[in-house]
């Protein structure tokens, strides 16, 4: 598998993962839903992040979401009062060229 990366909008945030995802998520909630991700799931130690980011923690604040301090453009989420294994990446900062054949559907 080989690396990708990805950036937010203006650039100051690069976001890189181990590869392609198998799947992708179209999450259900509100706020996933006004933001318009696409998620993947990746060990969290193998999401590499360079830029400054702020944060936003909702609901249950179970999870940090990961915004560009310049454009505000959501990057990813990591877990903060569970102990997962995955960070989610949002894979629209990535080229659609790389990600038209996988498949999107809901969590599971």
């Amino acid at each position: 598998m080989q690396q990708i990366t990805g950036q937010c909008d203006c650039g100051s945030v690069t976001i890189t993962i181990p590869g392609t995802p198998r799947r992708m998520t179209d999450c259900p909630c509100g706020y996933c839903q006004r933001t318009g991700v696409r998620w993947a799931y990746f060990p969290k130690d193998s999401v590499v992040v360079t830029g400054t980011t702020d944060s936003y923690m909702r609901g249950a604040r179970r999870l940090a979401f990961h915004r560009c301090a310049s454009c505000g453009v959501l990057t990813h989420w990591t877990a903060v009062t569970v102990d997962w294994e995955n960070a989610g990446v949002n894979m629209r900062n990535f080229d659609p060229a790389v990600l038209v054949d996988i498949p999107i559907g809901p969590p599971q």
